[in-house]
């Protein structure tokens, strides 16, 4: 499950947009939306390509908005 209010929040504290994100990950925004809003799940590999994206690097950080 996602933390969605916190993954927004650091989206936007990196200057980024979840439209931004999308197109940065090859994904279409409608996608990545569901994702954020748990109605679809994220794939491991896609939780990291975010992480590289938005500049998540702590474990800590990554269980907090990922593991919610």
């Amino acid at each position: 499950m996602v933390d969605t209010k916190v993954f927004l929040d650091v989206v936007k504290d990196n200057g980024m947009t979840l439209r931004g994100v999308a197109k940065k990950m090859g994904m279409s925004y409608a996608s990545l939306y569901r994702k954020t809003r748990n109605v679809t799940p994220f794939r491991i590999s896609e939780v990291e390509m975010i992480c590289r994206i938005v500049g998540i690097s702590t474990k800590a950080e990554k269980e907090r908005i990922f593991s919610a």
